[in-house]
């Protein structure tokens, strides 16, 4: 391999990796890949702005022969360092032209959370403002408002949530029991949240290798199978709901 087609493989592999790893467009989708699968991925993505490059040096090189302008001859490795340069360029201004469509962002993450069952009931309850109970290989049950969105990728070893209950499930029949109620989140909530770490102190977050299992929490279904769960229980959930939904200073996550 020669020294000018070793820096314009080079220049492809960084390009394309610019490109997935900057542009929303494939960000998310290749994040989740490294190694050989990785490097493929920058390839093949990278061998698309060769063209433009190529193309920009070709007219150049016509309008330098057809005018009178001055122009510089050029040596085979300054024309493939010129054309690697190009590459990285258009790769780079793809990926931000892209970037600034209105939502681009938002629209490719939802796609990517959308592919994962975990994601995806996540993301629904985020989105439509419902609580999620999440049951632990040690017994313990949490329910809360699911919080902090991240995007997608192999680095999400947690998830956050502002916890309303938390409970364990029986050991014989894997019952969940209600024991704690958070009552200072509905106060703190109720008053007002003066400061953002004032509402954040009460965030939980929660090891993903330690969840056995997660589901939207349905207060109504909940009294049908718990005769326990009174209607005061229920209504506290509602109205803890309702406080954060208009608190306006309240976070809701990341997706915007």
């Amino acid at each position: 391999m020669s020294g000018s087609s070793g820096i314009l493989i080079i220049a492809i592999a960084a390009a394309g990796y610019l490109y997935s790893t900057y542009c929303y467009a494939l960000k998310y989708r290749v994040s989740r890949e490294s190694g050989h699968r990785l490097y493929l991925t920058s390839v093949t993505v990278g061998l698309l702005f060769v063209i433009p490059a190529w193309l920009l040096l070709r007219v150049t090189d016509a309008v330098c022969q057809n005018t009178n302008l001055p122009c510089l001859r050029i040596s085979e490795l300054e024309y493939t360092v010129f054309l690697s340069l190009w590459t990285i360029v258009f790769s780079y201004l793809t990926a931000y032209i892209y970037n600034r469509r209105d939502h681009a962002k938002t629209k490719n993450i939802i796609r990517e959370w959308q592919k994962n069952d975990f994601d995806a009931l996540y993301l629904r309850a985020q989105l439509e403002f419902k609580p999620i109970a999440i049951s632990l290989d040690t017994g313990k049950v949490y329910v809360g408002m699911p919080v902090l969105s991240q995007e997608p990728n192999d680095q999400n070893s947690h998830i956050t949530i502002l916890p309303v209950y938390s409970g364990y499930r029986k050991e014989k029949n894997l019952k969940f029991v209600i024991a704690t109620r958070y009552d200072m989140v509905a106060e703190l909530v109720e008053t007002g949240v003066e400061r953002q770490e004032d509402i954040e102190d009460f965030y939980m977050t929660i090891p993903r290798d330690h969840i056995v299992s997660t589901h939207v929490f349905n207060h109504r279904l909940y009294r049908q199978v718990d005769s326990t769960y009174t209607p005061e229980k229920s209504n506290h959930l509602k109205d803890i709901m309702r406080r954060i939904s208009d608190t306006s200073d309240t976070p809701s996550g990341t997706l915007s």
